[in-house]
């Protein structure tokens, strides 16, 4: 899918909050987490996903273009970078903000991160 305009608001990686991890209260911030299989209080946070490069989709709504019930599947062009168990943060930032600004999103936390079939990484974004 195209961009559908130029906004004004457009999303860099700085942007991009990586929530992954837990709460520290003497540091007051969360420690943060990039181990893949990474779990907290027995939800699972980052899925076991293999060291190698992914393309980015998030499911979203453009809601200034359509009235239309359906999600459209955003793709980044970019690539997530996993090596040695461990993902590259800067990585998921970057192809988020990408999607972000295609498809008009603003949920710009980073909460999960799991693989979609077909061998693409996804992830719960929250605002």
């Amino acid at each position: 899918m195209e961009l559908l305009n130029e906004k004004e608001r457009r999303y860099s990686p700085e942007d991009i909050n990586w929530c992954i991890g837990e709460w520290s209260e003497e540091e007051e911030r969360i420690i943060e987490e990039n181990m893949v299989g990474y779990s907290n209080d027995g939800k699972v946070l980052i899925a076991d996903i293999p060291d190698g490069e992914y393309l980015f989709v998030h499911w979203a709504y453009v809601y200034s273009a359509t009235t239309s019930t359906d999600a459209d599947k955003w793709t980044s062009k970019s690539k997530i970078c996993i090596k040695d168990g461990a993902v590259d943060i800067q990585s998921v930032k970057i192809a988020v903000a990408e999607v972000l600004n295609q498809c008009e999103g603003w949920h710009v936390r980073v909460e999960s991160l799991f693989l979609e079939n077909g061998g693409k990484v996804s992830a719960f974004l929250g605002s």
